[in-house]
């Protein structure tokens, strides 16, 4: 084994160590994390749940009214200047540009 240099065991050795304290430290915050969790569970009074969605985000809303309605048409839209039409839907030729 002479061929075989000692500083990578002394390094492989290193690694190792270094390793198996890194999981212990993680695995003893892990535990902890977990009683603190079910101690702050246990001191928390249980919720009264409520009906309906429990976020009502931008994704979770309905574009439409409650009677069915949209919140704007298109004409609306266009008055107070928030889109901009390219060209009425009339006076676009039906024949595609070739």
């Amino acid at each position: 084994m002479s061929h075989f240099p000692t500083w990578w065991l002394i390094w492989l050795v290193v690694v190792v160590v270094f390793a198996v304290v890194r999981s212990v430290f993680v695995w003893k915050a892990s535990v902890r994390r977990e009683r603190e969790r079910r101690e702050r569970a246990a001191e928390r009074p249980a919720r009264q749940s409520r009906p309906g969605p429990r976020r009502a985000g931008m994704a979770h809303q309905n574009p439409l009214r409650a009677d069915g309605q949209p919140l704007a048409t298109r004409d609306q839209l266009i008055a107070v200047g928030a889109i901009i039409p390219t060209a009425e839907p009339d006076s676009v030729s039906a024949d595609p540009i070739a």
